[in-house]
């Protein structure tokens, strides 16, 4: 084992030009002998099962996948030949419209080893059986990264220090290794991928362990040919290589983790991402016969092929469940190795549309008619950390309503304390999903919701419960008015009359407002197994005095191809003379197909369904369109959803707020629907007077973004009804 007295060396003093120390070159030196090969190893074969992810961000805050690609794939690596990648099974999972990301996956990504002057980061194709070659002036300088124990290792990288410390494996030992930092010393004018992180190496051996570093790009950029002219390396580009050793004693792949980070989103600084990780197993590894050659090429070429689709189908032996390897690992991983994606550090600057709670660039509704907004944060950054400002003005174009408001606040990552106040739209709408949005709500659809004026000056503390999941608690208190809001847009060219905004009582009051949720990430729109929880409460004294409890459950599983969603929601509201905005209602779009819009409401109210859904085995892989690009996988699935509800009026209060919510309203004709025998109106909502649910069948696409379905319920006098459902449901 290298001594302590080594790694104590490393703090005498004295520099030079590659390292911080002398005693810290003396270790590079002896680690860069021993990985300039993998010592005998002749070859090695695996499954690797590799998954691509799209990584989105909800609520600022909360990030998962909304798309996840799984390949199995048998790999050979052979000392002096190509390393061969055969994909033997595939299979997709999309909750928005996805992007093919089997033209990515023919570029490789997988790392063969970690030893040699240069990482093959991008697998160079030599054609082999492959549909789609790559093309074949790809210039190997953007291939194959500078290994930090390169031999010509000075001309690029400057190490700055060495730490030991114990490191968990993937095979679930712990293990010492020797961390050291590594950056580039400069940046050279032509073109190369160079690494800024941390390089491990094993204390006994010195042979690298893992690799944690951003990706840099230096040079012109590559101009490739036939796509869309020039291919950018991300500036927010990460690479997590990590070994196990095998029998032998040599360090071979055990997981590989490729990331592009995205721009922040929001103040908290959640980044959107592209994910590819790669998990080896079954390793079979041969080491070189006496007095075969023991040259070694760390540059290989990459032969990839694929079985049949329908064998890709038909694949059965997955080792871990669909996104299981995507979920293990999240976005700010990498912020040690570029701090400044926290977004309050840093330079004090200005950022211009970005968005925060109850905000939007752009809405179209019923109320407003076009609304665009001009959102914009000022950051003090290293001068006051973790600080903010905000304004947000906008102007409803065809209501002549201007909106707008501020916030000042503090956020360290885990606590957030604020004062915002101001003039906002608010939805009525209670029993929602989790990340459902009205921004466009009037955009080839009835605009299935109601809205408030709503003014307020409050103060909020939000605490984060954890790093990974979005799970907060929440506290929010100060005054309030609401006003009502009267419908502008009295059609829709697409589908005919739109509703009158439903009524209101107006007035001021002190509100307050605790929120407790866990696991927010647990829902359709992301793909991910598990359980969700949340329970809010909402109070009111002044003008309105009202008092509401509500909580919701989400629960998904997930199967080798279908999946099972399920969600119950349900609420009280306490007082005398409960306004109508603080009621429940289901029906229709809201939750309860085959019956009318919002057809129940009450003070109480609950809401259950649940789906399954199965791929139907068409157009699932995607296209080629050319060297690059594919057609997305409409990953068409068919799904059979069951759902229920129960209203009740328990106090005039509230059969008073009920009766103001307005009239039932005939979208056909644009008229007020009538009793028949007494010639007055009906009432746009009623207690449900029981249980009432419906079944539905849906034919989706995009993973469920697009969907045609039928609904029956079970009301005596009520039909079957056609639907279409544009977004992801629950």
């Amino acid at each position: 084992m290298i001594g302590l007295g080594l790694l104590l060396a490393l703090q005498q003093a004295g520099t030079d030009s590659l390292c911080a120390t002398p005693a810290l070159c003396r270790l590079v030196a002896q680690a860069a002998l021993v990985n300039v090969a993998p010592g005998r190893l002749a070859t090695y074969t695996a499954r690797v099962e590799l998954e691509a992810s799209v990584i989105s961000v909800k609520d600022e805050v909360i990030n998962g996948p909304t798309a996840v690609q799984q390949v199995a794939t048998d790999v050979q690596w052979e000392r002096n030949g190509p390393f061969t990648q055969r994909a033997v099974g595939a299979r997709n999972r999309f909750s928005a419209v996805p992007l093919s990301s089997m033209r990515l996956l023919l570029i490789g990504w997988i790392v063969p080893l970690t030893y040699g002057d240069r990482i093959p980061v991008f697998g160079k194709q030599s054609g082999g059986d492959v549909s789609v070659a790559a093309p074949p002036n790809v210039d190997p300088e953007l291939i194959y990264a500078v290994h930090p124990l390169a031999s010509d290792r000075e001309r690029f990288y400057r190490f700055l220090s060495a730490d030991t410390l114990d490191v968990a494996f993937p095979d679930g030992v712990t293990r010492p290794v020797i961390r050291v930092r590594v950056m580039p010393a400069r940046i050279p004018a032509d073109r190369r991928l160079l690494l800024d992180g941390d390089i491990d190496l094993d204390p006994v051996t010195l042979q690298t362990t893992a690799i944690r570093a951003r990706l840099l790009a230096t040079g012109e950029p590559y101009r490739m040919q036939g796509v869309f002219g020039t291919l950018h390396i991300p500036p927010s580009y990460f690479i997590e290589l990590v070994n196990t050793p095998d029998s032998s004693g040599t360090w071979l792949p055990a997981t590989q983790r490729f990331e592009w980070l995205g721009k922040p989103q929001g103040i908290e600084g959640a980044s959107p991402a592209l994910r590819i990780t790669s998990h080896f197993r079954d390793r079979v590894a041969t080491s070189l016969e006496p007095g075969a050659p023991t040259n070694f090429d760390d540059r290989p070429l990459f032969e990839l092929r694929s079985a049949s689709r329908d064998s890709l189908r038909k694949f059965t032996g997955w080792s871990a469940p669909l996104g299981e390897e995507t979920v293990r690992f999240r976005t700010s991983d990498f912020f040690g190795l570029d701090p400044h994606r926290r977004v309050l550090i840093g330079p004090s600057r200005f950022v211009f549309f970005r968005t925060t709670y109850g905000e939007d660039l752009v809405r179209f509704n019923r109320v407003e008619g076009i609304y665009t907004g001009i959102p914009v944060t000022y950051i003090p950054g290293d001068r006051l950390p973790n600080t903010f400002l905000h304004a947000n003005a906008g102007y409803a174009w065809w209501s002549g309503d201007v909106r707008y408001d501020a916030a000042a606040g503090w956020d360290n990552g885990t606590t957030r304390l604020e004062l915002l106040g101001g003039r906002f739209l608010s939805v009525t709408n209670k029993f929602r999903t989790q990340f459902d949005s009205y921004a466009l709500g009037a955009l080839l659809a009835r605009d299935n919701w109601d809205y408030v004026d709503r003014y307020r000056v409050s103060a909020r503390l939000i605490r984060r419960l954890g790093t990974r999941r979005g799970s907060k608690f929440q506290v929010e208190a100060g005054w309030t008015e609401d006003e009502p809001l009267s419908r502008v847009l009295d059609t829709d060219p697409w589908v005919g009359y739109l509703r009158p905004n439903r009524g209101i009582y107006s007035g001021s009051y002190f509100r307050t407002q605790v929120t407790f949720d866990v696991n927010p990430d647990i829902s359709a729109q992301f793909v991910r197994q598990g359980w969700g929880f949340q329970l809010v409460y909402d109070g009111g004294f002044g003008d309105l005095n009202y008092s509401r409890v509500q909580g919701r459950a989400v629960g998904r599983k997930d199967f080798s191809r279908a999946y099972i969603v399920g969600v119950i929601q349900a609420g009280t509201t306490l007082g005398d003379s409960i306004p109508p905005q603080q009621l429940f209602e289901v029906g229709g779009a809201v939750g309860l197909p085959g019956y009318e819009y919002k057809q129940y409401a009450g003070n109480k109210g609950v809401l259950g369904r649940v789906r399954l859904t199965l791929p139907i085995p068409l157009f699932t892989l995607g296209g080629a369109l050319n060297k690059a690009l594919s057609v997305p996988a409409s990953q068409p699935s068919i799904s059979f959803g069951y759902q229920g509800a129960w209203t009740s009026i328990t106090n005039p209060g509230a059969q008073a707020a009920v009766t103001a919510l307005g009239y039932l309203f005939d979208t056909g004709t644009g008229q007020t629907v009538v009793d028949s025998s007494t010639g007055l109106p009906l009432p746009a909502s009623v207690a449900s007077g029981g249980w009432k649910s419906s079944v539905d069948v849906r034919v989706g696409f995009f993973g469920g973004a697009l969907a045609v379905g039928v609904a029956k319920p079970f009301l005596k006098g009520r039909g079957i009804e056609v639907f279409l459902s544009i977004g992801g449901q629950f």
